[in-house]
């Protein structure tokens, strides 16, 4: 029996995000350093936003799925 990877497109969500937040990695030369370029260097744009919880009401999906096999 062989497996196979399915892929479908979701033609649109409703829902809600609860929770995030951001996190990265910039170089500084003390802790001190680093939260001066976040409040004021504006190197939060550098952080990813993660998103920890959501939730989800509805969806609809196309007719189309993509199928590979593994």
């Amino acid at each position: 029996m062989a497996k196979f990877k399915v892929y479908q497109d979701a033609n649109y969500v409703v829902g809600h995000l609860r929770y995030g937040h951001r996190e990265g990695i910039i170089e500084a030369e003390s802790k001190e350093d680093a939260l001066n370029k976040l409040r004021d260097e504006g190197y939060t744009d550098y952080l990813d936003f993660v998103l920890d919880d959501y939730e989800l009401e509805n969806v609809c999906y196309d007719d189309d799925f993509k199928i590979e096999e593994i």
